[in-house]
C-alpha cells in the first residue's frame, strides 16, 4: 500500500507541476495530504513547488527565464554550489507535457559541467515552450519522450542559458536577453 502511495504521490507532483494554474487536491484514506491552490505569479509557483519538493530544493535553486530562436525556456535550477549527489528532481516539461528526454538531460548536465564538483547532479524543474510543428510526442506509447525537429537548436538555447546564468554568478532570478551570443561549447 505505501509503495501504490508513493507512485500516487509522484503523478500527483508531476502534474501538480504541470499545471500550477489548477487547484490540486491529493487524499489518503479519506484524509486530505495535499491541498494545493493555483499558482498564478511565479511566488505562488515558488511556495507550490517547495510545497511538492521541499523548501530545500526552492531554498536553493534559482528562476531563471530566456528565449532563443522561438525556444523559450524557464524553471528553477539549482545553484551549482547546493548540487548533491543525492537523487533529486530532474524534471522537464515541454508544451505542458511531464517528458524524459536524453536530449534535454544532456544539455542542462553539459551547462552544469563546468560548474560542479565530484559526483554531484544538477536540479532542476524546467518548462520548455517551443512551436508545437516543432516537436513529435507521439515517440513514445506513454507520451514520455520526443522528438524535436531542430534538436541542436533546442540544446544549444539550453545551454545558453544556464551557462549564461552561471556566469553571471545568478543569485536571483535571471532573464536573459533574446539576441545575445551563446557562450561557445566546450
Amino acid at each position: 500500500e505505501r509503495t501504490e502511495f508513493q507512485h500516487c504521490l509522484d503523478c500527483f507532483r508531476r502534474l501538480a507541476i504541470a499545471h500550477p494554474k489548477i487547484r490540486f487536491c491529493l487524499h489518503q484514506d479519506g484524509k486530505p495530504v495535499l491541498d494545493l491552490d493555483p499558482a498564478l505569479d511565479l511566488e505562488s509557483e515558488s511556495e507550490r513547488l517547495a510545497l511538492l519538493l521541499g523548501s530545500g530544493f526552492i531554498d536553493s535553486a534559482i528562476h531563471l527565464a530566456g528565449e532563443h530562436l522561438g525556444i523559450h525556456l524557464s524553471g528553477w535550477f539549482i545553484e551549482p554550489r547546493h548540487a548533491s549527489s543525492a537523487a533529486s528532481p530532474e524534471l522537464w516539461l515541454v508544451n505542458g507535457r511531464t517528458v524524459q528526454d536524453r536530449l534535454l538531460r544532456h544539455a542542462v548536465r553539459q551547462a552544469y559541467a563546468d560548474v560542479l564538483y565530484g559526483q554531484s547532479r544538477p536540479r532542476y524543474v524546467a518548462r520548455l515552450a517551443i512551436p508545437p510543428a516543432s516537436v513529435d510526442v507521439n515517440v513514445h506509447p506513454q507520451k514520455l519522450e520526443v522528438k524535436f525537429r531542430d534538436a541542436p537548436s533546442v540544446h544549444q538555447a539550453i545551454l545558453r542559458l544556464l551557462r549564461s546564468a552561471w556566469q553571471k554568478g545568478a543569485a536571483g532570478p535571471v532573464a536573459i536577453p533574446t539576441g545575445t551570443a551563446c557562450p561557445p561549447d566546450t
